[in-house]
């Protein structure tokens, strides 16, 4: 049996589906521990955190919600869903 023959009975032999189910397992484990990371980082952050600091994140938070909502109110003036984009007035400053 030569080179070839030893090398072409382990590629027929090898276990293609159980190779793929063990990278499987391997990146799912990996994912899970990243997201768990990320998790406990983001807790540990938010339970470390100063009053100034949870106030500062809540006005971006809100701020990010009012760019995305503007943004959706103008593409449904713009296809004629809506008349005008209600959005527009929440952030003016009264008159008064």
């Amino acid at each position: 049996m030569g080179l070839f023959d030893k090398l072409a009975s382990a590629v027929k032999n090898f276990d293609y589906e159980g190779a793929a189910d063990s990278l499987r397992n391997e990146y799912e484990r990996k994912q899970s521990s990243i997201e768990r990371s990320a998790h406990n980082k983001f807790r540990d952050k938010a339970r470390n955190a100063t009053d100034d600091e949870l106030r500062h994140n809540l006005q971006n938070a809100i701020d990010n919600i009012y760019t995305v909502l503007h943004q959706v109110l103008q593409l449904a003036v713009e296809d004629n869903y809506i008349r005008q984009n209600i959005s527009v007035f929440i952030h003016q400053k009264p008159l008064l």
